[in-house]
């Protein structure tokens, strides 16, 4: 999802009616009409605001490059909120509840709410000062973390559709109880496991993760399996399933395979120099490529390939 896509708030494709708030008099006196669907849009407004305790409407609230906010009260709302280019924003003072909470580059952001309830997704990126997520998350769909530089500890239990961490090098420990269907971990060189109580169900992609070194014994997911550049990583899981694809790439110090890999669709195996280990079974229903990965041999009865086996 891109930052655009991201700033408007119409699921059908069609832009909603906005009402722009210039001034202070203008939020305090919103129309008693207002369509459900209007997002109040606070941009450059001049001076400083003056909010209540709390924000609740029934529609989406974009604030983007407000430069004199320093704090966001309670937000409910049955629309999205996006805070966007905040550069004085400090803290949300309040719990929100909303159909999508999407805060973008707002630089001296610390404090999140202890509690935020959404819909559909929890996005937070480029907010290099925020340490922790709220202690009490709820997201249906998605959980995007990009480029929170100083991020360093995730709840004990996180659940949601989706959840992609990225440009995150502080955090140490992913949640012990995570639930998923799609978990994306790219360049986050301070995790070093993936826990046995990870429940992924569809795909896991794993990219640019120096130290991580621990995988669960058995994956198994619907759609695939990626992992690039994880050079802490020895030791594969025992067992390997994935319906679709399954690449493992760049991983110089990858000594073992699994006993047993299954594949519906592809696998390659490329640029791992130091692979030596062989499986007991490889089962794929695809093609298999298996490149520069000079010191394994791979016995024909432990093969069963669909498509084609390419080996260089």
């Amino acid at each position: 999802m891109s930052r655009e896509d991201k700033k408007n708030p119409s699921s059908k494709g069609e832009q909603p009616p906005i009402l722009y708030i210039k001034d202070q008099a203008s939020l305090l006196n919103l129309p008693a009409d207002m369509w459900e669907d209007t997002q109040l849009w606070i941009e450059d407004f001049p001076g400083d605001i003056v909010f209540a305790d709390s924000i609740e409407i029934e529609s989406s609230i974009v604030f983007e490059r407000c430069n004199s906010i320093t704090s966001i009260p309670a937000i409910k709302t049955t629309g999205k909120v996006y805070i966007i280019e905040c550069p004085n924003l400090t803290r949300l003072s309040g719990n929100i509840e909303a159909e999508v909470v999407s805060i973008i580059d707002c630089p001296k952001l610390a404090e999140l709410p202890e509690n935020v309830t959404v819909k559909r997704g929890f996005y937070i990126e480029g907010c290099p000062k925020v340490t922790t997520l709220p202690r009490k998350l709820k997201a249906s769909k998605d959980i995007w973390l990009r480029e929170c530089a100083s991020l360093s500890e995730l709840q004990d239990r996180l659940e949601a559709g989706c959840i992609i961490i990225r440009n995150c090098p502080n955090i140490t420990k992913l949640p012990r109880h995570m639930v998923t269907k799609r978990l994306e971990l790219e360049n986050c060189p301070g995790i070093s496991e993936l826990s046995e109580k990870a429940q992924i169900s569809e795909s896991l992609t794993l990219k640019d993760c120096a130290n991580l070194s621990i995988l669960p014994k058995k994956i198994g997911l619907k759609k695939e399996l990626y992992i690039n550049n994880c050079p802490a990583l020895i030791r594969l899981p025992r067992v390997i399933e994935a319906a679709y694809f399954c690449a493992i790439y760049d991983c110089s110090n990858l000594v073992w395979m699994p006993r047993s890999i299954t594949v519906l669709g592809d696998l390659q195996i490329l640029d791992c120099p130091n692979l030596s280990k062989k499986a007991d079974r490889i089962q794929v229903t695809g093609d298999f490529d298996l490149k520069r990965c000079r010191k394994l041999t791979v016995p024909s009865k432990s093969l069963g390939v669909g498509g084609r086996f390419v080996m260089e």
